[in-house]
């Protein structure tokens, strides 16, 4: 790192399809770009965290003097190629790079390799955003990479815990946890002109149902076939609800044919008999904040579920299992309740009959809705500001120091 240049962020996520750690790196370079710092962000041409950077640029152009986005791609064995490589060392050095964020794993073996093509005076700082609670393999690739780290940003505490459970991998000391940022005075301006919701109006509130909702990819992870068995136990106990889940992903047919088989009435759009419904990706979250009365989400492993933020903004109880990150964000009786996670030789039914058992709460104390809603958004406020997570990430890459020596 030379001492006479001016801070300069890349941050390199190539992943194709959008999910939250793409939301996260695109949260962080516009965040550190609207500081003043010029920052590169790389991402593949063809993938959605490109699209999303390009359409940011289009509606705030003065974005562009500081963001700057390009190309960038690399397989699981890119960093063995040179054509790959090669061209990276040379785009840190041409654009004097003083700090280096990977956010896949793939694009730290790339962005090391890289960093050793360079003399040692014009190395950048190299950083690694880890987003998913899962050990780390111990083996030497993961040591070498690790080992060439000058720091490591984990989303939770959970997820700092399964990096350092794997062994001596990195140095506690450099290992830090920065919650994902949320835009709250952005989520509230969109709130505000949504004025709309999923669920059509009921003439008389006493007949309005009460409305799960759950977003997020369907997927094995995200366990949704769990919140089929709770809605199949709700309704054998006579109990008037909706389930709506935003998202799309490969096990929505699954779902859609476990839905029949357990009884239960499924639609796309949102009758007000049907007890499910998939409403698909939902460019617009805000109609769907203002039709649920309750989040629940049923992820088995989450490193942080930016979504439970979301929930605890647009001031609606949660509910998840007790596994993961999520005690992090929901707190037992406060904002929400938790569930003991589904055992190895548990039964779905019993799964979805515990979740049953907490959102019967909410029909024998209805009140609680408003109560845990307002206090999960002074919770989100208090620890999930994107004022908060720049500052921690601006401080933890250096940025300030560096911008002391330029």
């Amino acid at each position: 790192m030379k001492l006479d240049s001016p801070p300069v962020l890349c941050i390199l996520d190539s992943y194709r399809v959008w999910g939250g750690g793409q939301l996260q790196s695109l949260f962080n370079a516009s965040g550190m770009a609207r500081r003043g710092f010029t920052v590169f962000l790389g991402a593949q041409r063809e993938g959605s965290l490109y699209r999303a950077t390009e359409k940011l640029l289009q509606n705030e152009p003065e974005l562009r003097s500081h963001l700057h986005l390009f190309d960038s791609s690399f397989g699981n064995l890119g960093f063995l190629n040179p054509f790959k490589i090669l061209p990276l060392a040379r785009f840190l050095r041409r654009e004097r790079v003083t700090v280096l964020m990977s956010t896949l794993p793939r694009d730290l073996k790339a962005s090391v390799m890289a960093v050793r093509l360079l003399p040692p005076t014009e190395r950048p700082a190299i950083y690694f955003r880890r987003g998913i609670a899962v050990p780390v393999r111990f083996s030497w690739l993961n040591r070498f990479l690790y080992g060439a780290l000058d720091g490591l940003v984990v989303n939770s505490q959970e997820t700092a815990r399964n990096v350092l459970k794997s062994g001596c991998l990195i140095s506690p000391d450099k290992v830090r946890v920065i919650y994902n940022g949320l835009d709250a005075e952005k989520f509230d301006r969109t709130l505000a002109a949504s004025p709309t919701s999923l669920l059509p109006p009921f003439q008389n509130q006493a007949d309005r149902p009460l409305v799960l909702g759950n977003a997020g990819r369907l997927s094995l992870q995200k366990g949704q076939k769990y919140l089929l068995y709770l809605s199949a136990a709700l309704k054998r106990q006579g109990l008037r609800h909706r389930l709506i889940i935003a998202g799309e992903g490969q096990l929505k047919a699954e779902l859609a044919a476990l839905a029949t088989r357990l009884g239960l009435e499924v639609g796309d759009e949102l009758e007000s008999e049907r007890e499910l419904c998939f409403v698909g990706f939902l460019e617009n979250m805000a109609p769907f904040w203002r039709a649920i009365d309750v989040f629940v989400l049923s992820s088995l492993w989450e490193g942080s579920a930016n979504v439970l933020a979301e929930a605890m903004l647009a001031e609606k109880p949660v509910c998840a299992f007790n596994c993961g990150s999520m005690p992090e964000s929901v707190l037992e009786g406060q904002n929400g309740w938790l569930a003991e996670a589904p055992g190895q030789y548990e039964t779905d039914e019993a799964v979805g009959e515990r979740l049953a058992e907490i959102i019967r709460r909410f029909y024998a104390e209805p009140e609680a809705i408003s109560r845990l809603g307002r206090a999960g958004r002074f919770f989100c406020l208090e620890n999930f500001t994107s004022a908060r997570a720049l500052d921690q990430l601006q401080t933890f890459l250096g940025l300030n120091e560096v911008l002391k020596e330029a």
